[in-house]
């Protein structure tokens, strides 16, 4: 998803219209932390990101859909 700010909305970006599970996960090894979206349909990797320090995170809600 990806946030419009002229219209104030979160729209689906590129060509996947589905749910996907999103995933924080824990480096115990390297003490790092990362997003992994994987897609509900298939099982496709869609989201795959370092979480650094400094990260700007804003909640635009807890469920996100592709209907806008």
């Amino acid at each position: 998803m990806v946030y419009n700010e002229s219209s104030k909305q979160w729209l689906a970006c590129g060509n996947h219209p589905f749910l996907s599970q999103v995933y924080i996960l824990h480096s115990v090894t390297a003490d790092s932390y990362r997003f992994v979206g994987i897609g509900d349909h298939d099982g496709e990797v869609l989201l795959n990101s370092d979480v650094y320090k400094g990260l700007k995170y804003n909640q635009a809600m807890p469920v996100f859909s592709t209907m806008c």
